[in-house]
């Protein structure tokens, strides 16, 4: 016999119990049901062969799938993702138009990453290959190496390598041009390579960007992602794109076929957009938990301040290609090469 004598298992044993216990009787044969509109029902149990429990025919509906991801998306813990807030977006990063209230994340789920980069042709062919075709995100926690040196006074900040000059021809690309720069979305591949070619019970002290970046990364990349690994300069120099947009995104498009050195002639003072600020407003709402701050200024020069972006790439055989983007109202946004043992904030990406 099916019954559906309630659509709530919690209030059927709830009003079980209390007759229960208001019957004498060890082995009760009736069930007493008091409705909130005063009826009572009573039910002789010894009639009965079992009870079964439904939603009153309605069948459950699992969440809907998330949409194609976009540009500033929430990306969670379990490998899906949400909106956050981007209208539409060119495909160099420029003329981003954003909802007027920005979206929060999906409450009760944990925000690992920001979707920065969904442009097919700006994913690395090894990605695409690998089965990884949606695009890129950035972590929203900053890589920290507690056994730095100087970690007291750089908390933030994580190095490249330990020393200047150990680091092997072969280890990874040299990316010295603004087109070589732009067109390096070697990230993956570059990581790898840097624990191919170095001693793995040394990695922690002779490679702690990317051993902190990946291997003790405190955050769980999901299943169905890449894994974390370190952005090589071109992936984040799309990021920049993206998420500043406006005057940055526009002065970089300029550069991408430019011949030149990328540390020592790609440099813009905008005025309008403070760099840094427009590059963090896409985590403005990620819960406090699941994000780090970036706070302290990787250089400052008469009141200028900025902080660097480090990347997998090498600009040569004792320094590494970094972005410094301008801070407390400073509109500029530069490439820069750093010292394998210099300063710079640094943060992991995947690719799903």
């Amino acid at each position: 016999m099916r019954t559906h004598i309630l659509t709530s298992i919690f209030a059927l044993t709830l009003a079980s119990s209390v007759a229960f216990a208001q019957t004498p009787s060890q082995n009760p044969t009736r069930m007493t049901l008091h409705y909130k509109s005063g009826e009572v029902k009573n039910f002789d149990l010894t009639e009965l062969d079992y009870m079964e429990f439904d939603n009153g025919g309605e069948t459950p509906v699992d969440p809907p799938a998330p949409g194609e991801p976009k540009v500033g998306d929430y990306f969670y813990s379990d490998g899906t993702w949400s909106d956050g807030g981007l209208v539409s977006i060119d495909a160099n990063g420029c003329n981003a138009v954003w909802a007027a209230t920005k979206p929060a994340p999906i409450e009760g789920k944990t925000v690992i990453g920001i979707v920065f980069q969904t442009n097919p042709d700006r994913i690395a062919e090894a990605d695409r290959l690998a089965g990884y075709t949606h695009g890129y995100v950035i972590a929203c926690k900053n890589i920290q190496d507690p056994n730095k040196t100087n970690f007291a006074q750089y908390p933030e900040t994580v190095w490249f390598t330990s020393g200047k000059t150990w680091v092997t021809s072969d280890a990874n690309k040299v990316s010295k041009l603004a087109k070589s720069c732009y067109e390096n979305l070697s990230g993956r591949e570059e990581t790898q390579k840097m624990f191919e070619k170095n001693d793995a019970q040394y990695y922690s002290e002779d490679i702690p960007m990317f051993y902190y970046g990946t291997t003790a990364y405190p955050v769980a990349a999901p299943e169905n992602t890449s894994g974390w690994f370190i952005p090589s300069v071109g992936q984040m120099w799309d990021c920049v794109a993206n998420f500043c947009s406006g005057e940055v995104a526009q002065y970089l498009d300029t550069q991408k076929d430019q011949t030149i050195d990328f540390t020592y002639y790609v440099k813009h003072e905008g005025t309008v957009d403070v760099p840094f600020d427009k590059f963090m407003s896409v985590f403005s709402l990620v819960p406090e938990a699941d994000k780090d701050e970036i706070t302290i200024p990787d250089g400052s020069e008469a009141n200028k301040k900025y902080i660097a972006f480090g990347t997998s790439t090498r600009y040569d055989e004792e320094s590494r290609v970094i972005i410094n983007l301008g801070m407390e109202g400073y509109k500029y946004m530069e490439g820069m090469a750093e010292w394998f043992d210099g300063e710079a904030h640094a943060r992991p990406i995947l690719a799903f």
